[in-house]
């Protein structure tokens, strides 16, 4: 143990540097806490009141226990303890809608701290500089310290990874292990040893416990084995089976309690829910020109109609509703295609200001600010006027969002040109990441929370384009002076 924490002091001395940043990032971290702290209830709305009530289920009762109904936490106070629980304390079932590792980190911090959101809140904000210090390595390893630094700056500025920590949702215990298992796959490649395979394996299961979206990451894996030994058809099949395989192992446990509780296999019953409830919505909103949230208020009700007319459980009203979800986009499919693409352009040029916004301020979160209207309409007229109404200087930090997220795109696109003469197999890595993601959120992407799994990644190679490009106006100055 001692050795251990002097490797890693002497590690962090020998990059001043990245040392200074990393207190700074903490610095700037603490200084927010300080303001939400002011007001908890922010940090507990949504989901994480969700989140929250299952974690104190497990203190209590030692079960994975939710709310009857769909719609069950609804009108749940966040900061009452126990108070769902005490209102409806016959009304918790066994939890199929969240996955369980989320939960269980906060039961963990509940276990040993009591039920503390400010110090939830600091967990989360150490481990998101801890992804910034596993994107640092990241880049270290692939293009030099240099191109470390940078990536650094962009992780530690970037509005997502700033604002989730603040909030008792997944993204940032899942961005972790998402950039802790891309660090692993990198050491794969770059040495061969099975070992980082696996850990890599086995983190990427546990980002599934917590994110069920990583189930099949092994389809973002395979293109790059295929490309690293397209010549031994053997390895690629036996490292597939086994990144496959031990991911698989890690997710089984809960497979099996599911199965036993509610006879399916799955991780969660989102999928169903969210193909009809969210997805189908979208559709029709997007075709009849209507209003979305009316339409997802409306099927809430249709299936809760459903929950309350029938026996069934919650994974059976889950198949339900994936087939009435399907049907539905079967009889649309050009419709459904104009969302999912729409989707993912909107998770691509989306922003997370609005979570920033509303943790620091007394206002709520404001879906109507322009760039949310751009990216929720597609529309830049209906943008540019709700621009021209708002006062103060949001405007100002709109417009250089848009400028900063236009200039990191360019980098990223300079720094993939680059990769493709020097390191196409990790190109083909980061791309095979950030596709994934986008492909598989779809419709979701209309939610800028959904982006926050490829931040690291696009700034990575971003960073990487910054660096090639100030190498090159170096060199051509150089190159100018010499032959003058």
């Amino acid at each position: 143990m001692a050795q251990g924490l002097k490797c890693i002091m002497q590690w962090f001395m020998d990059r001043k540097c990245l040392t200074l940043l990393v207190i700074l990032s903490l610095v700037i971290r603490f200084a927010i806490l300080m303001v939400v702290i002011e007001h908890p209830e922010k940090s507990l709305g949504g989901d994480a009141g969700h989140y929250d009530l299952i974690a104190r289920n497990l203190l209590a009762k030692h079960q994975f226990l939710g709310p009857s109904t769909m719609l069950g936490t609804k009108h749940y106070k966040g900061l009452s303890f126990w108070h769902e629980a005490q209102l409806y304390p016959d009304s918790m079932i066994p939890e199929s809608l969240r996955p369980p590792l989320y939960p269980g980190f906060l039961a963990a911090i509940y276990l040993l701290f009591g039920r503390s959101v400010a110090v939830v809140l600091l967990f989360q904000n150490l481990l998101a500089v801890m992804t910034g210090i596993i994107a640092y390595k990241v880049s270290e390893k692939l293009f030099g310290n240099t191109v470390g630094i940078i990536t650094f700056i962009l992780i530690t500025c970037n509005l997502g990874l700033l604002a989730f920590p603040f909030y008792l949702l997944t993204e940032t215990l899942f961005v972790f292990l998402l950039t802790l298992a891309f660090w692993f796959l990198i050491e794969f490649l770059e040495t061969s040893r099975k070992k980082y395979l696996l850990f890599s394996a086995v983190i990427a299961g546990a980002s599934a416990l917590c994110k069920p979206i990583t189930c099949y990451l092994i389809l973002a894996v395979m293109p790059v084995l295929v490309m690293k030994y397209r010549t031994e058809l053997s390895r690629i099949v036996v490292y597939g089976l086994l990144y496959s395989g031990v991911a698989m192992m890690v997710i089984s446990p809960w497979l099996i309690r599911n199965y036993l509780i509610f006879n399916h296999a799955k991780i969660s019953s989102s999928q169903g829910l969210n193909l009809y409830i969210v997805n189908v919505s979208m559709m029709e909103s997007d075709k009849f020109a209507s209003d979305w949230g009316l339409l997802h208020k409306q099927k809430l009700i249709d299936v809760q109609e459903i929950i309350d007319k029938s026996k069934l459980n919650s994974m059976e009203i889950s198949t339900i509703t994936e087939e009435m979800g399907l049907s539905a986009i079967r009889k649309e499919p050009l419709s459904y295609l104009r969302i999912h693409l729409k989707g993912m352009v909107r998770m691509l040029i989306g922003h997370n200001l609005p979570y920033l916004h509303a943790l620091l301020t007394d206002k709520p979160y404001n879906s109507g600010s322009a760039l949310s209207i751009f990216v929720e309409t597609g529309s830049l007229r209906s943008a540019l006027d709700s621009l021209r109404r708002t006062s103060g200087s949001l405007p100002v930090v709109v417009v250089l969002i848009v400028i900063v997220r236009a200039l990191i795109y360019m980098f990223f696109l300079y720094g993939g040109y680059r990769m493709i003469k020097t390191s196409p197999l990790y190109l083909l890595l980061f791309l095979s990441f950030i596709g994934y993601f986008v492909v598989l959120t779809g419709p979701f992407g209309i939610d800028p929370r959904f982006s926050v799994p490829i931040i690291p990644f696009i700034n990575i190679v971003a960073s990487f384009g910054i660096y090639s490009l100030f190498e090159r106006f170096r060199l051509h100055r150089e190159t100018s002076k010499g032959e003058v």
